[in-house]
């Protein structure tokens, strides 16, 4: 995804001051754990557009499989208690 469509698709949704939870990878990520001669600047581009999509669909996969959503939802639900019984004393 390019930062651009991010950042519009984070606007259609919320305001710049709202708090969001967020994962991110980028191509730094992968080029500070390469275990490869470093390759031609452009080599490393073309790569890493070639993979975005693929890795993108791993991602989405690995947060449905731990069901990480679920537990941000239940995170949020326990603090929203906790703090209405705080209200409540």
């Amino acid at each position: 995804m390019k930062v651009k469509d991010l950042i519009a698709e984070l606007l259609k949704r919320n305001s710049l001051d709202d708090e969001v939870v967020v994962a991110y990878y980028d191509n730094g990520y992968c080029i500070d754990e390469i275990q490869l001669p470093m390759p031609a600047r452009e080599i490393m581009e073309q790569a890493w557009g070639e993979i975005v999509k693929e890795a993108q669909e791993t991602l989405e996969a690995h947060l449905d499989f731990t069901q990480t959503g679920y537990d941000i939802q239940e995170l949020f639900e326990q603090k929203i208690t906790e703090l209405l019984q705080k209200e409540e004393n």
